[in-house]
């Protein structure tokens, strides 16, 4: 299911290594889910596929100062943690096929809906906008979820180039699940990819 971060590569923000999401322990877990579908054949080794790991190495800037323990965060009043400090363990990536998008997605959201079985908050690294979809899935059946976008489109294709579940295409998905029960879009501007018609399906 997934393929643990190999011992020599950073972690996100020094975290420890979690090997079986049956035995995971953690209020945070840290998947990255490395591949996309660009419309291409090669999502998995494109250049999406790099960023868990990119992200990772950027991480350990912070990891190293323990800047977040016990320091005042002027959006919350306060410490960040309280008293006590979460803890988070990085669960590596989901294993991944090149080329089998159905299969790479079912894998995505059995490793999220794993994580959510043992209680902790998964934080996923991309990989490409259509990743969003199998993780938001692993959350259906498990009450109700608001989705925030941050983006500059409103990636509201029914499909694009045949592809229904590309990096186009995430929040319309995410309208026709059960469990969504409102999405805000922040941040569209200029002329963005979508047509007429699908501004007003996002907004109906």
């Amino acid at each position: 299911m997934i393929t643990p971060q190999p011992l020599g590569r950073p972690t996100f923000m020094g975290a420890s290594r979690c090997a079986d999401l049956a035995e995971l322990e953690a209020d945070f877990a840290i998947l990255g889910v490395p591949y996309g579908h660009p419309y291409t054949l090669d999502a998995v080794s494109g250049p999406s596929a790099g960023a868990p790991d990119a992200i990772r190495e950027a991480s350990t800037h912070y990891a190293a100062g323990d800047i977040t323990w016990g320091h005042h965060d002027f959006d919350v009043g306060g410490p960040l943690f309280g008293e006590t400090m979460p803890l988070v363990v990085d669960c590596g990536d989901v294993a991944m096929t090149p080329g089998d998008f159905a299969g790479n997605s079912a894998a995505t959201t059995a490793a999220v809906g794993a994580i959510l079985d043992r209680g902790a908050v998964p934080i996923d690294l991309g990989g490409d906008h259509a990743i969003p979809i199998p993780v938001m899935r692993a959350f259906d059946g498990r009450g109700d979820l608001s989705v925030v976008q941050l983006d500059a489109h409103i990636d509201w294709r029914e499909e694009r180039r045949g592809v229904r579940e590309g990096l186009s295409s995430p929040m319309r998905r995410a309208s026709e699940l059960g469990c969504v029960t409102g999405i805000a879009q922040l941040g569209m501007r200029g002329m963005g990819s979508a047509r007429p018609q699908e501004v007003r399906d996002a907004l109906d």
